[in-house]
């Protein structure tokens, strides 16, 4: 089972518009790749269709959920067409047709910085470890969403001792919930298509976060593993990219 585009707004929305409180209600938007686009990287891919067509740029959160077990809003930029319509130029890992988007005025991109706006998820269900995982990911998302460029230099360099022990946090809970509800043979969370134990597979924390300074490279911001650029994936943390993740896919 992998993250997917939520086929009901009712069933993530009540649960995220309280972290969002600038966003309007999501609507459903087409996929439209444009042929020149970068996947994953939306806010500098409107911003060429726009150079090039004309229209603007959209700023808000793409909508994505782990059914019954957790829910992801994470910043996302889409094309408003010269004649109003809304397109989402920008192709993922998952080969979409749709995605569920909620403009947001408040959320705006500064392409000065590269850096996105903090993740936010919330929890589809009341297993006591879905509920840590969601709060030791949003804690993850504010601390690094709060850096600048600088600090996060030094969190990736392993000089940061509050960012290791969220990190721990966050692995372990994440371990956890994958162990539960994932076998080896099943499709990966991230949606590569290929098999858990050849993707994105969690190590036990004895395996040692803190034991293995490799392990911080392995490691990524949190961008959603709904298309196989999850925090498991190889970004650093002080990477732009990508505009989804599961803190378990952007």
């Amino acid at each position: 089972m992998t993250t997917t585009v939520p086929r009901k707004i009712s069933i993530v929305w009540p649960v995220l518009r309280g972290a969002l409180p600038t966003a309007e209600q999501p609507r459903y938007v087409a996929v439209r790749p444009d042929p020149a686009a970068r996947i994953d990287d939306c806010f500098f891919n409107v911003a060429e269709v726009v150079s090039r067509s004309g229209g603007s740029i959209v700023t808000g959160w793409s909508l994505w959920q782990w059914p019954g077990v957790l829910t992801e809003a994470i910043h996302h930029a889409v094309w408003r067409t010269p004649d109003g319509g809304l397109i989402d130029v920008t192709p993922h890992r998952g080969h979409d047709k749709r995605i569920l988007f909620a403009p947001d005025p408040g959320a705006r991109f500064d392409p000065s910085l590269a850096r996105r706006r903090p993740n936010h998820m919330a929890a589809l269900s009341a297993d006591p470890d879905v509920v840590a995982l969601v709060a030791a990911a949003n804690a993850l998302f504010a601390y690094l969403g709060a850096l600048d460029q600088a600090q996060v230099q030094l969190a990736r360099n392993g000089q940061d001792s509050e960012f290791d022990g969220l990190a721990a946090a966050h692995l372990e809970m994440l371990h956890r919930v994958y162990a539960e509800r994932l076998r080896p043979t099943d499709r990966c969370i991230c949606g590569s298509g290929r098999m858990f134990f050849r993707c994105c597979r969690v190590l036990p924390p004895a395996e040692g976060f803190a034991a293995d300074p490799l392990r911080k490279r392995t490691w990524v911001m949190p961008q959603s593993p709904v298309h196989g650029v999850g925090l498991m994936g190889p970004k650093a943390p002080d990477t732009p990219r990508p505009c989804r993740s599961l803190a378990t896919r952007s």
